[in-house]
């Protein structure tokens, strides 16, 4: 099988398999084990913090001691430890910590050697071709099984980390088939960028990096929230709320569609500052819902801004690191950091929320709010001089 559709293959696997756990997580602890937002965030800390340390300081030099092919299977068995962790150990908050720690690590660092092998070798526009393809099919992939992490909830809560699993040792068989190492361009190949694009298109890739970093933080405190917001402010039943919280999903996938589509964007400064500008908003109107429709639309907004910034960062990232395991490492380790720094932030603020006579939700807004602010600031900054076509 060529290599660009078998490692498409893999990422319809490995995502599927993803999402029980990843987002499916969240609504078992909310409605099987009643955790409160606060405990929801906590768990989430040290995913992001693992997933982060490992892709920005230790994939590189794994993929490059074993070779890409034989690291992949490494954190492969890593993440299938995680999930049975997880699973057997099912109402133990410091166990599905543990868990959860292993099988974010792995994937931190999975994702960026399935990355490598993805855009290595080619030209930047075919690399922007296949980055397209490749987040069109994973980001498809997540609301598609949202859809059944409710109803799995429901009748069989804990067969949700046994799927993962099963879906892990798949894409074990899958690796087997890839090549041992990813074939890059050589420095002096015409299609390497020249000293003067880089110059060009390096305040473009801090841009990405931070709107990567405070969506991924922004998302992580969502997902961790909306379950509990469906379920106690909404009253939401778990069959129907998996359902509504894969509407972000779904216009992230609009977002890759369309930039993968429309490749005007490639470049210049519009696309940027639309995303740093577009995703507070969205951000609030989950928070601050009235209402599931109200909700909903704030999942939109938030989902097509966070989908672009993912775009962004991982376009540039791996577009001036010559599409190596290093450049995705950079891509998914600031974005996985700057994620745990959400929920971190949030779980600080709802547990101080009741001294000052706050609910949790109250809470979880005060913690959010100066992030978005940041967030935006720091995407901007480095646009505020006009970048030469």
């Amino acid at each position: 099988m060529p290599l660009l559709p078998l490692i498409l293959l893999f990422t319809i696997v490995q995502t599927t398999g993803e999402v029980f756990t990843s987002r499916g997580l969240y609504f078992y602890t909310t409605n099987i084990l009643h955790y409160t937002d606060s405990q929801n965030l906590l768990i989430s800390i040290p995913f992001g913090l693992s997933a982060g340390v490992m892709a920005l300081f230790f994939s590189h030099r794994i993929a490059t001691a074993l070779g890409e092919r034989r690291a992949l299977l490494l954190f492969l068995l890593c993440r299938i430890a995680g999930e049975i962790i997880i699973y057997t150990f099912s109402t133990s908050m410091p166990m599905i910590m543990l868990g959860g720690l292993i099988r974010f690590g792995a994937g931190g660092s999975l994702w960026t050697i399935i990355e490598s092998y993805l855009t290595a070798g080619r030209s930047t526009k075919s690399a922007g071709r296949a980055t397209g393809a490749f987040n069109a099919t994973w980001s498809l992939c997540i609301p598609i099984t949202l859809v059944f992490v409710g109803p799995l909830i429901k009748r069989q809560p804990t067969s949700l980390f046994l799927f993962a699993a099963g879906f892990q040792l798949l894409c074990l068989c899958i690796a087997m088939f890839l090549p041992a190492r990813p074939t890059h361009l050589p420095d002096e190949h015409p299609h390497r960028l020249s000293p003067a694009d880089i110059k060009r298109l390096t305040p473009l890739l801090y841009s990405a990096r931070w709107s990567a970093i405070a969506g991924t933080l922004l998302l992580n405190i969502l997902v961790a929230v909306i379950p509990g917001i469906l379920k106690i402010d909404m009253h939401v039943d778990v069959d129907r709320a998996t359902t509504i919280a894969s509407f972000l999903d779904w216009s992230r996938f609009a977002a890759f569609a369309l930039t993968g589509w429309f490749p005007g964007w490639h470049g210049r400064r519009t696309l940027p500052v639309i995303v740093a500008l577009g995703m507070p908003p969205g951000v609030l109107l989950i928070l601050l819902a009235p209402n599931v429709a109200v909700l909903e639309a704030g999942e939109i907004i938030f989902g097509l801004g966070v989908g672009a910034a993912f775009v962004l960062s991982l376009y540039y990232n791996l577009l001036l690191h010559n599409h190596s395991v290093k450049g995705a490492g950079r891509h998914e380790g600031f974005a996985s950091l700057g994620g745990a720094v959400g929920p971190i932030v949030a779980t600080g603020t709802t547990l101080l929320a009741p001294a000052i006579q706050a609910t949790q939700a109250d809470g979880v807004l005060l913690g959010t709010a100066p992030l978005l602010a940041a967030g935006a600031g720091m995407a901007l900054w480095p646009l505020r001089r006009k970048v030469k076509a």
